[in-house]
């Protein structure tokens, strides 16, 4: 039996409209800046949450299944389609569409077992933390990302959605730790897998935890959270490869695993002050 279409490439199949398609971790994003007014019905293999984003005149009256609700389009708005459900829409103007397509398993996982998003299937919602998240992820995965930081950007966007569907109960968070023995093993690991590209689930893994619990326990243990840890050991890598290995800037990105030679220079700026590049001529023995 043949896979069901992800809504990417659903929306890549059935519309002419001008698109732009991005794969970060095991997210699918898509813009259509012009998505034509009309009458539409859809159903998303995965859970998608869909912006409507640059304001404009204009409404649209849409259906995920609990029933019609108005989003007014003159102002920035998100709403998530549930998967495997036929939804309508009826936009009475163009939009600037945004959506990321998550797998429907990131929602019934623990530590949310959310088979229904409640309140984001009911209506369009206008707070802003998740839109601006949305977007720097968007804007980000044109320059490359790790799986790492993928994961993390997917972790933090469900999270705001899970506690938007579920604000009576909110989402219980890891009250500890660490141990210094899964520490220890997960840093020898990270250190040694540099090259890869890791994963929250991976490293999750490990140590028999759910990758939330798991970016959780790292951030109490270290202070800063495990995509953060491993671009500080990347950038500490590169740093003795700049100086001691007889490799171009973009053979010591792939060796410390870097997404490309830019993505590392932005970090190493960012961490360093200066580029590897300079940081190479200024230690040049």
């Amino acid at each position: 039996m043949s896979q069901p279409l992800s809504y990417a490439d659903y929306y890549r199949s059935i519309y002419p409209f001008e698109q732009q398609h991005r794969s970060v971790g095991g997210l699918n994003l898509f813009r259509s800046p012009r998505h034509q007014a009309g009458e539409y019905v859809e159903s998303a293999h995965g859970v998608s949450l869909q912006i409507s984003r640059a304001p404009r005149a204009g409404r649209s009256v849409v259906d995920l299944g609990a029933g019609r609700f108005n989003a007014d389009l003159s102002a920035p708005n998100y709403f998530v389609a549930p998967p495997d459900h036929p939804c309508t829409y009826d936009l009475t103007s163009n939009i600037d569409l945004l959506v990321i397509e998550f797998s429907s398993k990131v929602f019934w996982d623990d530590p949310w077992c959310l088979q229904d998003c409640g309140p984001l299937h009911h209506g369009a919602r206008y707070d802003t933390l998740p839109l601006q998240l949305a977007e720097q992820l968007w804007e980000l995965s044109a320059h490359g990302l790790t799986q790492l930081e993928a994961d993390s950007f997917g972790m933090a966007l469900a999270t705001l959605l899970a506690r938007a569907s579920q604000p009576a109960l909110g989402v219980k968070l890891a009250k500890g730790g660490l141990t210094p023995k899964e520490l220890k093993l997960l840093t020898e690991y990270m250190k040694g897998q540099l090259a890869s590209d890791l994963s929250l689930a991976e490293l999750a893994a490990l140590v028999s935890r759910s990758p939330y619990h798991f970016a959780r326990a790292f951030k109490i243990s270290t202070g800063v959270p495990p995509h953060r840890y491993v671009m500080m050991l990347r950038i500490e890598r590169a740093k003795e490869f700049l100086v001691a290995a007889p490799l171009s800037v973009t053979q010591v990105a792939h060796a410390c695993g870097f997404a490309s030679s830019q993505h590392m220079a932005t970090a190493f700026r960012r961490m360093v002050g200066t580029t590897p590049t300079e940081y190479r001529r200024q230690n040049e023995v």
